[in-house]
């Protein structure tokens, strides 16, 4: 988007005839209808599919996250987008029926999305992976730029790290302040 908007221009005719900003524009549509398809999947409730349900299901856990990233992507019609115009699953009987207008997905709604399901997995992390999981969701960041494999595959294998001995101090202790501080707090109560 940055680098379309630096290529595009006030003449709309040029702008129509820069092969590099086509270029750009048919990537960004092609992007965001793939994000659309992908969260839209993650979002049905479908056993046997990789998606929030499923591992809700698997993993015996209602998780708030997942509850609320259903909801948003049901309420801006990511569903309906994907199946009536990026994966063409639905059509119309008639070529002017009414329900089959355009849907148009606003970027934040999408972004909104995408940092809902970003929190659903560390949810799902969280309650499976135990405490250690912020420690390794950050190892996994420090290294996928490091193009020594894709990060799809530092992902799957975040559930097989161990942290670092320093970090494991770290995490007793703060866990540790996390559970004096409770004790105290609710020793007063009363």
């Amino acid at each position: 988007m940055s680098q379309a908007s630096v290529l595009r221009s006030d003449d709309v005719l040029s702008d129509m005839k820069n092969p590099q900003l086509a270029f750009l524009n048919i990537l960004r549509d092609r992007l965001k209808n793939d994000l659309i398809s992908a969260l839209s999947e993650l979002a049905e409730r479908k056993v046997g599919r990789a998606n929030f349900y499923f591992a809700e299901t698997k993993l015996k856990l209602h998780l708030e996250p997942a509850t609320r990233f259903r909801v948003h992507i049901k309420k801006c019609q990511f569903k309906k987008k994907r199946n009536q115009e990026i994966a063409h699953k639905e059509q119309p009987e008639k070529w002017l029926d009414p329900s089959f207008s355009p849907i148009r997905i606003e970027y934040r709604a999408l972004l909104k999305a995408l940092a809902l399901a970003v929190r659903t997995m560390k949810a799902i992390d969280l309650s499976h992976l135990g405490p250690a999981t912020p420690l390794l969701w950050n190892e996994v960041r420090k290294k996928r730029y490091q193009l020594i494999s894709p990060a799809r595959v530092a992902y799957i294998l975040l559930p097989h790290m161990s942290i670092s001995p320093d970090a494991a101090i770290v995490m007793s202790r703060e866990s540790s302040n996390k559970s004096s501080n409770t004790d105290s707090g609710s020793a007063g109560v009363g």
